[in-house]
Protein backbone atom coordinates (compact mmCIF):
# COMPACT_ATOMS: atom_id res chain seq x y z
CA UNK A 1 0.00 0.00 0.00
CA UNK A 2 1.07 3.49 0.97
CA UNK A 3 4.25 2.29 2.60
CA UNK A 4 5.44 0.62 -0.57
CA UNK A 5 4.56 3.69 -2.84
CA UNK A 6 1.32 2.24 -4.31
CA UNK A 7 -1.53 4.09 -2.56
CA UNK A 8 -4.32 2.41 -4.54
CA UNK A 9 -2.80 -1.07 -4.46
CA UNK A 10 -3.12 -1.54 -8.20
CA UNK A 11 0.42 -2.71 -8.68
CA UNK A 12 1.59 0.57 -10.26
CA UNK A 13 3.82 2.88 -8.25
CA UNK A 14 2.19 6.24 -7.51
CA UNK A 15 4.77 8.14 -9.57
CA UNK A 16 4.02 6.02 -12.64
CA UNK A 17 0.21 6.22 -12.44
CA UNK A 18 -1.56 7.48 -15.60
CA UNK A 19 -4.98 9.04 -15.09
CA UNK A 20 -7.31 8.66 -18.08
CA UNK A 21 -10.48 7.16 -19.47
CA UNK A 22 -10.41 3.39 -19.14
CA UNK A 23 -13.58 2.66 -21.20
CA UNK A 24 -12.57 1.29 -24.65
CA UNK A 25 -15.74 2.62 -26.35
CA UNK A 26 -15.10 6.19 -25.16
CA UNK A 27 -13.71 8.81 -27.56
CA UNK A 28 -10.88 9.70 -25.19
CA UNK A 29 -9.96 6.12 -24.21
CA UNK A 30 -6.40 5.96 -22.90
CA UNK A 31 -4.92 2.48 -23.41
CA UNK A 32 -2.14 3.15 -20.87
CA UNK A 33 -4.42 4.56 -18.12
CA UNK A 34 -3.96 2.96 -14.71
CA UNK A 35 -6.31 5.27 -12.74
CA UNK A 36 -9.82 6.17 -14.00
CA UNK A 37 -10.49 9.63 -15.43
CA UNK A 38 -13.40 11.35 -17.19
CA UNK A 39 -14.68 9.63 -20.33
CA UNK A 40 -16.29 11.28 -23.38
CA UNK A 41 -18.86 9.35 -25.42
CA UNK A 42 -20.27 10.08 -28.87
CA UNK A 43 -24.08 10.14 -29.09
CA UNK A 44 -26.50 10.66 -31.97
CA UNK A 45 -24.61 12.12 -34.94
CA UNK A 46 -21.41 12.70 -32.95
CA UNK A 47 -18.25 10.77 -33.83
CA UNK A 48 -14.96 10.14 -32.07
CA UNK A 49 -11.63 11.44 -33.29
CA UNK A 50 -8.09 10.97 -32.00
CA UNK A 51 -5.89 8.13 -30.82
CA UNK A 52 -6.16 5.69 -27.91
CA UNK A 53 -3.69 7.79 -25.93
CA UNK A 54 -6.41 9.89 -24.27
CA UNK A 55 -6.24 12.69 -26.87
CA UNK A 56 -9.51 11.70 -28.56
CA UNK A 57 -12.49 14.03 -28.58
CA UNK A 58 -16.13 14.18 -29.67
CA UNK A 59 -16.89 15.81 -33.03
CA UNK A 60 -20.40 17.22 -33.56
CA UNK A 61 -21.79 16.03 -36.91
CA UNK A 62 -25.13 17.81 -36.50
CA UNK A 63 -23.93 21.41 -36.41
CA UNK A 64 -27.40 22.91 -36.90
CA UNK A 65 -28.91 20.53 -34.30
CA UNK A 66 -31.82 19.51 -36.51
CA UNK A 67 -31.50 15.78 -35.78
CA UNK A 68 -30.12 14.93 -39.24
CA UNK A 69 -26.45 14.02 -39.36
CA UNK A 70 -24.55 16.54 -41.48
CA UNK A 71 -23.22 14.03 -44.05
CA UNK A 72 -26.84 12.98 -44.75
CA UNK A 73 -28.25 16.48 -45.13
CA UNK A 74 -29.16 17.74 -48.57
CA UNK A 75 -27.88 21.12 -49.77
CA UNK A 76 -30.40 23.62 -51.10
CA UNK A 77 -32.29 26.82 -50.46
CA UNK A 78 -33.58 27.08 -46.88
CA UNK A 79 -35.33 30.50 -47.09
CA UNK A 80 -39.15 30.02 -47.26
CA UNK A 81 -39.58 33.34 -49.14
CA UNK A 82 -37.32 32.22 -52.00
CA UNK A 83 -38.70 30.97 -55.30
CA UNK A 84 -36.66 27.77 -55.07
CA UNK A 85 -37.20 27.02 -51.36
CA UNK A 86 -36.50 23.36 -50.60
CA UNK A 87 -38.12 22.09 -47.39
CA UNK A 88 -35.92 18.96 -47.57
CA UNK A 89 -32.68 20.98 -47.60
CA UNK A 90 -30.70 20.70 -44.37
CA UNK A 91 -28.24 23.48 -45.07
CA UNK A 92 -28.29 26.54 -47.27
CA UNK A 93 -25.93 26.30 -50.23
CA UNK A 94 -26.39 29.89 -51.44
CA UNK A 95 -28.58 28.91 -54.39
CA UNK A 96 -31.71 30.83 -53.31
CA UNK A 97 -33.40 33.01 -55.92
CA UNK A 98 -35.94 35.70 -55.14
CA UNK A 99 -38.57 37.44 -57.29
CA UNK A 100 -37.95 40.92 -58.64
CA UNK A 101 -39.57 43.73 -56.68
CA UNK A 102 -43.26 44.00 -57.49
CA UNK A 103 -43.52 40.47 -58.91
CA UNK A 104 -44.07 36.99 -57.51
CA UNK A 105 -42.00 33.91 -58.36
CA UNK A 106 -44.16 33.19 -61.42
CA UNK A 107 -43.49 36.70 -62.77
CA UNK A 108 -47.00 37.97 -62.00
CA UNK A 109 -47.40 41.58 -60.89
CA UNK A 110 -48.01 42.03 -57.16
CA UNK A 111 -48.01 45.83 -57.10
CA UNK A 112 -50.70 47.80 -58.98
CA UNK A 113 -51.44 50.71 -56.65
CA UNK A 114 -53.88 52.52 -58.92
CA UNK A 115 -55.67 49.31 -59.95
CA UNK A 116 -55.42 50.02 -63.68
CA UNK A 117 -54.13 46.57 -64.60
CA UNK A 118 -50.62 47.84 -65.38
CA UNK A 119 -47.89 46.87 -62.93
CA UNK A 120 -46.55 49.93 -61.11
CA UNK A 121 -42.95 49.17 -62.04
CA UNK A 122 -43.91 49.04 -65.70
CA UNK A 123 -45.72 52.37 -65.35
CA UNK A 124 -42.74 53.94 -63.64
CA UNK A 125 -40.33 52.64 -66.28
CA UNK A 126 -42.64 53.87 -69.04
CA UNK A 127 -42.89 57.25 -67.37
CA UNK A 128 -39.12 57.52 -67.24
CA UNK A 129 -38.69 56.70 -70.93
CA UNK A 130 -41.75 58.28 -72.56
CA UNK A 131 -43.68 61.50 -72.41
CA UNK A 132 -46.61 61.24 -69.97
CA UNK A 133 -49.94 60.42 -71.61
CA UNK A 134 -53.22 58.59 -71.04
CA UNK A 135 -51.68 55.58 -72.78
CA UNK A 136 -49.19 55.23 -69.93
CA UNK A 137 -51.73 55.81 -67.19
CA UNK A 138 -54.53 53.63 -68.47
CA UNK A 139 -58.29 54.09 -68.53
CA UNK A 140 -59.88 56.08 -65.71
CA UNK A 141 -56.59 57.75 -64.82
CA UNK A 142 -54.68 60.83 -65.83
CA UNK A 143 -51.10 62.03 -65.70
CA UNK A 144 -50.56 64.52 -62.88
CA UNK A 145 -47.52 66.58 -63.87
CA UNK A 146 -47.08 68.05 -60.38
CA UNK A 147 -47.18 64.63 -58.70
CA UNK A 148 -45.26 62.98 -61.55
CA UNK A 149 -47.63 60.03 -61.37
CA UNK A 150 -50.78 58.49 -62.79
CA UNK A 151 -53.80 59.48 -60.70
CA UNK A 152 -57.32 58.09 -60.63
CA UNK A 153 -59.83 60.33 -62.35
CA UNK A 154 -62.09 61.11 -59.40
CA UNK A 155 -63.79 64.21 -60.62
CA UNK A 156 -66.24 63.68 -63.55
CA UNK A 157 -66.13 66.67 -65.84
CA UNK A 158 -62.50 67.46 -65.02
CA UNK A 159 -61.32 66.97 -68.59
CA UNK A 160 -57.86 68.47 -68.17
CA UNK A 161 -57.08 66.45 -64.98
CA UNK A 162 -56.28 69.37 -62.70
CA UNK A 163 -58.77 68.15 -60.08
CA UNK A 164 -60.85 71.28 -60.57
CA UNK A 165 -63.92 71.72 -62.78
CA UNK A 166 -63.62 75.12 -64.34
CA UNK A 167 -63.59 77.18 -67.50
CA UNK A 168 -60.64 75.21 -68.91
CA UNK A 169 -62.73 72.02 -68.70
CA UNK A 170 -65.71 73.72 -70.42
CA UNK A 171 -63.43 74.97 -73.19
CA UNK A 172 -61.97 71.46 -73.56
CA UNK A 173 -65.50 70.04 -73.86
CA UNK A 174 -66.54 72.68 -76.38
CA UNK A 175 -63.37 72.15 -78.41
CA UNK A 176 -64.34 68.49 -78.80
CA UNK A 177 -68.05 69.06 -79.26
CA UNK A 178 -69.45 66.98 -82.11
CA UNK A 179 -66.19 64.96 -82.23
CA UNK A 180 -66.22 61.18 -82.30
CA UNK A 181 -66.01 59.41 -78.89
CA UNK A 182 -62.62 58.47 -77.50
CA UNK A 183 -61.04 61.93 -78.10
Amino acid sequence: GVADGDADDDGVCDGAEVVGCMEPEACNYHAAATDPGTCLFATGCDVCTGEVDGSGSVVDFDVNNNGVCDPLELPGCTYPEACNFDAAAGWDDGSCSFPSAGFDCAGACTLDTNGNGVCDLEEWEACETAAPSEDICGPGTFWDEAAGACMLLQCPGDFNGDQWIGTADLLELLARFEAPCGW
